[in-house]
């Protein structure tokens, strides 16, 4: 499969899925593109120039991303881009008939997720967005767990998930800009994705609690609470930690049943059943989950099959994103449709 990359001013992403690439078999990563985004921004980003990039991963580098399918003969594209601009070249790039991994979080409103579906739907690709906790191996143990009806019904969901601190972000990228969303989005997006899957079901309310404490110089808050009712009756709570500059666990989840319990600590911690056997420890290795989840979306690419996180999947974690920030600022629950 002929791949390349559209958008190099981010942080993470281009580096991420250019190594992901690069270990799945039959994936041939070609080109690169900087959309539209002067050297100096992808540079601030990146940590790299563009061409430095493009050398790096023995691509060819373009400026227009339509320009590289088509020359290069693609047949997939990771995008990554600021949340504002994701929509448009996922509109310019989907009627090229390329098949699409576009980064978290995928929009930074409503009306652009929704038109990141459309567009998908439309061309008629494969169209995933990533990276979530779903390929942890750990939590798939969990998920399986409970799919197989070994708690009983689900009664609560807690997430905790922890991401460092603001202060790692270079000065004058795109994240701190406050149209973005920041971590309102980008860790809300990995505490949404969770409930909805660990509980198998659709959020219908939240309330959230958002603040500032450990970074005054952020436009963002940096730790935020929030409640939730599932469609199933189940509650959800969620604890989003962006303040932590020491070792803190990354994940901390609690998946409440009827006849039994979930709870797992931390990437390469044991996930523990509890119920009336007994304690049981569910252990797991330790694997790359950004290339497992490229992995799960370069199958459906060849087989026709459906991604684990398809766009419009992502664009229901996003609502519950919006959602709990509107909730934030109102200082009441919110209804989600």
């Amino acid at each position: 499969m002929r791949v390349g990359v559209a958008g190099l001013a981010s942080v993470y992403y281009p580096t991420a899925f250019a190594n992901a690439a690069r270990q799945i078999e039959g994936v041939e990563l070609l080109a690169a593109a900087t959309a539209g985004r002067p050297e100096a921004a992808v540079a601030a980003s990146l940590r790299m120039s563009p061409r430095e990039y493009a050398d790096k991963y023995g691509l060819v580098l373009y400026d227009d991303p339509v320009e590289m399918v088509r020359r290069e003969g693609l047949e997939a594209v990771f995008v990554c881009a600021e949340f504002s601009r994701m929509y448009e070249l996922v509109e310019a790039l989907a009627p090229e008939g390329v098949h699409l991994y576009i980064a978290k979080a995928m929009a930074n409103s409503r009306e652009r997720a929704e038109r990141i579906v459309a567009a998908c739907e439309r061309a008629g690709i494969t169209a995933a967005t990533g990276p979530t906790m779903r390929f942890d191996a750990g939590l798939r143990a969990a998920h399986r767990r409970i799919a197989e009806g070994g708690i009983g019904e689900v009664i609560s969901v807690r997430v905790m998930h922890q991401h460092g601190s603001l202060v790692g972000w270079p000065e004058g990228d795109w994240y701190l800009q406050p149209e973005q969303g920041g971590p309102v989005l980008s860790l809300g997006w990995y505490i949404f994705d969770a409930v909805r899957w660990l509980s198998g079901s659709e959020l219908t309310r939240v309330y959230a609690e958002y603040d500032n404490f450990a970074t005054p110089h952020s436009p963002f808050m940096d730790n935020g609470k929030v409640v939730g009712r599932m469609q199933s009756g189940a509650i959800a709570s969620g604890d989003m930690y962006f303040s932590t500059r020491w070792p803190f666990p990354t994940w901390e989840i609690e998946v409440v049943g009827s006849t039994g319990a979930l709870k797992t600590v931390q990437t390469g911690y044991e996930v523990m059943q509890f119920g009336p056997d007994g304690v049981t420890a569910l252990h797991r290795n330790s694997n790359d989950m950004v290339l497992a989840e490229i992995r799960d979306w370069v199958e459906a690419c060849r087989t026709g099959g459906r991604p684990e996180v398809p766009v419009e999947d992502g664009a229901r974690t996003l609502a519950a994103c919006f959602a709990a920030g509107e909730s934030a600022k109102s200082g009441l629950p919110v209804e989600l449709g």
